[in-house]
């Protein structure tokens, strides 16, 4: 339950960023899975 639900908003986050800004997708790579492993 945890793995999925890092990796559903995690791959959903770093792929609209990426294409739009490259800097901020390096930054919210690691923001989303560090609020989701807690989470």
């Amino acid at each position: 339950m945890t793995s999925q639900n890092i990796r559903k908003p995690g791959r959903m986050v770093i792929m609209p960023p990426p294409r739009l800004m490259r800097h901020d997708n390096v930054s919210y790579a690691p923001a989303r899975v560090e609020m989701g492993e807690e989470a």
